[in-house]
């Protein structure tokens, strides 16, 4: 059922949408081709790929599982929890991963998502693959045999469990260049950058990951930027404490600029 690719995603827009629902009835499909570059995102190239009665302003974020959708989706409380742990860093507790599963899936119906993709940015190398913002993605559908059918053909149901949410594997020794590992520690795994809201994009809910190998060791762009963040945090909190200022922080952020 799976299928892994190595394509451009359509990031240049991740504001746009892939379908706006207006007055409730009637829906549009925002884009039907290849995402076009930025430098050809002209006045006749939205007239290609927007509907003319579509307002990106109106329907800007509407494909994201920011905080927003959460509230919507989530219970107060697993808000909460779910808040609590990208402060402190701590797991997300485990029935609290079924709600959001649920709550995830129900969102990512309701804009029109048949699949899921974990989406990763391997270490490429000088292979001169794909990589980088391209990144790399699994994508899966939304359905699973119901093993609780007491039919002998078992058959299909949609479904979304919570552990195809915060954890994916994938083959960790094509990168960066493949051939690195013996079989039985070739095996990698993705798992969920909580701090990264999902989005529904070409019909396919994509899901900000990590990229580690068997042993735990990074093999993307993603985890040394989280565990330099991680130590930003941990060390620019003792740093405050020992200057005896913010002693009430629980979080130290850095931003990056683009220059």
């Amino acid at each position: 059922m799976g299928q892994q690719c190595s394509a451009q995603p359509c990031t240049q827009r991740s504001n746009m949408v892939e379908q706006v629902q207006i007055e409730s009835v009637k829906v549009h499909p925002v884009h039907s081709g290849p995402c076009p570059s930025m430098d050809k995102w002209d006045t006749a190239t939205m007239k290609k790929y927007l509907p003319p009665d579509v307002d990106c302003l109106k329907v800007h974020s509407t494909e994201i599982w920011d905080y927003a959708t959460m509230r919507q989706y989530l219970p107060p409380d697993v808000l909460g929890r779910f808040k609590e742990c990208l402060v402190t860093g701590a797991p997300t507790p485990t029935g609290d991963m079924k709600v959001i599963a649920d709550g995830m899936f129900k969102w990512a119906r309701s804009r029109g998502a048949t699949d899921f993709a974990h989406w990763f940015f391997p270490i490429r190398g000088g292979g001169g693959a794909t990589g980088g913002i391209g990144g790399s993605y699994k994508i899966d559908a939304f359905i699973d045999l119901d093993w609780s059918s007491k039919t002998p053909n078992k058959p299909f149901l949609p479904t979304f469990p919570a552990d195809r949410l915060f954890q994916g594997e994938s083959d960790g020794s094509s990168f960066p260049n493949g051939g690195l590992r013996v079989t039985h520690q070739a095996a990698a795994f993705t798992t969920w950058d909580r701090s990264s809201p999902p989005m529904v994009v070409d019909k396919v809910l994509r899901i900000p990951c990590s990229f580690i190998t068997h042993y735990g060791k990074c093999i993307d762009d993603k985890t040394p930027l989280l565990r330099s963040s991680d130590a930003v945090h941990r060390e620019g909190l003792r740093l405050l404490k020992a200057m005896k200022l913010a002693n009430d922080a629980k979080a130290l952020y850095s931003y990056l600029g683009w220059e």
